[in-house]
């Protein structure tokens, strides 16, 4: 699992950092010798968990759009309301 678009709605936080950190230090790696490695890893971490929150936060949120929707369309059969009975 390394890209966002196929996350898993179960993935956990962690799973999300790492897929971040890994992006990141790959697009800024060449500002790793500028750079104390302490300090470039503790900048990474910072930036992997501002980012992975609101990144968990939208998954969440669009599956919640995607199961009403499917409730809703489970609730009517060709645009007709189901009959139940």
């Amino acid at each position: 699992m390394n890209n966002i678009e196929t996350l898993s709605p179960e993935a956990t936080k962690k799973e999300v950092r790492q897929i971040i950190y890994n992006k990141l230090s790959d697009a800024l790696g060449e500002f790793k010798p500028l750079i104390k490695r302490k300090k470039f890893d503790d900048k990474m971490l910072t930036a992997t968990k501002l980012f992975a929150d609101d990144i968990i936060k939208s998954n969440r949120k669009t599956r919640l759009k995607s199961k009403k929707k499917n409730n809703k369309e489970a609730k009517t059969i060709n645009g007709q309301p189901a009959d139940i009975s």
